[in-house]
């Protein structure tokens, strides 16, 4: 009995001894933004390392405040207004790495088809100061499960098609997209020229109140998010119409209501080949359910009257046809990796 734990033990760490003389290896010649892959002895799961680590070089010409996330990446939320905007703070130069990145991916073969699992993070979790560390907290981006076509865990939202986000060097990116990455259940069905997916997601709504600025968080969440997708591929471009349906509700005694509407929502995006590995992506998104979908959550979902009834907010934005090297920010940056 104690020969075979034995062992058992001398294979366990002979696949750990291994794993590390593999990683040590693969460190000697891995660039910046490389991806590593390994394998244990006796398995059928292969575990990906993969990461970078990244400097921004900024400068803007109006400061976002102490230690605010406005002066190291586009956050609409952030963007100084009014009379006194940017008065004794101009000309705001800062350097942080927190774009950098860290991911693990799995897969195993099964009979149901491939096992995957990703897990992803950043360092633009719980803000540091820039008296000393500098330090800044890991957040997770992605962490999800997929067996064949189910999907379930942190993912971005179905509703839009994340291939057509435009590439800026600003992390923020343009002020007119769909950016939400959130819990879910996502089935997706291959077809002869793209896809189709179908979600539901973890729901939150952010409403408007009389006589604030500040957008309050109702903490009423009755329904998941419903999105559909669809996704087709012509000519060497690709194209996607994504629909939202949301039930935006609230039930405070403070605000005097307890109510709740359901509202709908579609995102239309294209990525148009031009020459060679150039393209153009543009967007464009209508209804009365972007809310908090929208880059940085800046509009509600809803907004209430003086009566305490709810009102759906109506939204379009986009960006027009837009290489993917374009920006929108007034700052300019530069960038190592």
């Amino acid at each position: 009995m104690h020969a075979v734990q034995e062992r058992r033990t001398s294979r366990r760490l002979l696949s750990a001894i291994t794993i590390a003389a593999s990683l040590a290896a693969a460190s000697g010649t891995a660039r910046a933004d490389e991806k590593i892959a390994l394998k244990a002895p006796g398995s059928d799961t292969t575990l990906t390392i993969h990461g970078y680590a990244k400097l921004d070089a900024i400068w803007s010409d109006c400061s976002a405040g102490v230690d605010s996330v406005g002066d190291q990446t586009l956050s609409i939320n952030t963007v100084a207004v009014g009379p006194a905007a940017c008065q004794h703070k101009k000309n705001q130069v800062t350097l942080h790495a927190r774009q950098s990145r860290l991911s693990f991916a799995t897969s195993t073969p099964t009979g149901y088809g491939d096992l995957n699992t990703f897990i992803e993070g950043d360092f633009f979790g719980a803000d540091g100061n820039e008296s000393t560390t500098n330090s800044s907290g890991l957040r997770i981006r992605h962490a999800y499960g997929a067996l064949g076509k189910l999907l379930a865990g942190q993912y971005w939202t179905n509703f839009f098609n994340e291939q057509a986000y435009v590439e800026t060097l600003d992390f923020g990116g343009p002020v007119g997209e769909m950016f939400v990455r959130q819990a879910q259940v996502r089935w997706t069905e291959k077809t002869a020229s793209g896809d189709w997916s179908v979600s539901a997601e973890n729901p939150e709504a952010l409403v408007a109140v009389p006589g604030s600025a500040t957008i309050v968080r109702s903490d009423s969440d009755h329904a998941p998010d419903f999105t559909a997708r669809l996704r087709l591929s012509a000519g060497g471009g690709t194209y996607s119409a994504g629909l939202l349906a949301r039930n935006v509700h609230v039930d405070s005694g403070a605000l005097g209501a307890n109510s709740g509407k359901w509202g709908a929502a579609m995102a239309l995006t294209g990525i148009i080949p031009v020459l060679g590995r150039d393209d153009l992506r543009l967007d464009f998104n209508l209804g009365n359910a972007i809310g908090r979908y929208q880059n940085g959550g800046f509009f509600p979902d809803g907004y209430l009257d003086a009566n305490g009834s709810l009102h759906l907010a109506r939204q379009a934005s986009g960006y027009p046809p837009a290489p993917p090297s374009a920006s929108t920010s007034r700052t300019a940056r530069s960038t190592s990796t």
